[in-house]
């Protein structure tokens, strides 16, 4: 499953395209893809931040109910999400009842109206067998502190090349290696293709 960007009023119904259509190409998945953008905007972050545990309820209730009715195994399970949808999936893997979800992979937590000394209220790395976090935009919008098994820092995790100052970019992807945790910095290049070999 995946969970939109919230807090990123730029990214189009062809943007998620274009994330399932790539897992897609690498994976012999499924996707359910969680589209709050009608409501998703920069002025109403606020209210999303308030809302977010009654959709994690009903996200958990959701996967609680694909477990108990069709073969869906929670260890093979994986939430993907951006900002708000990275606590998003964290606060859904805690309150799945039939058992732990496989993995999350948090993409530049939002850092607004979050405190990492409270892991109950966002993304932390009890909510899943393993949570690996990457770190882009730490500090202004996304959080810096290590909240997963494994958290990514790509230059530092504060500032992308060729990206305007707040403005973020992500990396990351599947298959995840669930045998390694600790801290993780690396380098991307200031323009296409920004990954380095």
């Amino acid at each position: 499953m995946a969970t939109a960007a919230v807090a990123d009023q730029g990214t189009t119904a062809a943007d998620r395209s274009s994330v399932k259509d790539a897992l897609l190409y690498a994976n012999d998945v499924n996707i359910i893809s969680i589209d709050w953008s009608d409501t998703a905007g920069l002025l109403d972050y606020i209210l999303l931040r308030l809302r977010l545990d009654q959709v994690a309820i009903s996200l958990a209730r959701f996967i609680d109910f694909l477990h108990n009715t069709t073969e869906l195994q929670l260890d093979d399970l994986h939430l993907i999400g951006h900002s708000l949808g990275a606590h998003l999936a964290g606060l859904s893997g805690k309150r799945v009842t039939s058992g732990r979800v496989g993995a999350i992979l948090g993409l530049d937590p939002a850092g607004p109206l979050f405190s990492s000394n409270e892991p109950r209220t966002r993304l932390a790395s009890t909510d899943a067998q393993y949570v690996e976090v990457i770190h882009t935009n730490g500090g202004t919008l996304g959080m810096y502190q290590p909240i997963g098994t494994a958290d990514f820092y790509p230059n530092g995790g504060k500032h992308q090349p060729g990206c305007l100052p707040w403005i973020f970019g992500n990396m990351g992807g599947e298959p995840v290696n669930k045998t390694k945790s600790g801290l993780f910095v690396l380098t991307t290049n200031s323009r296409f293709p920004y990954a380095r070999g």
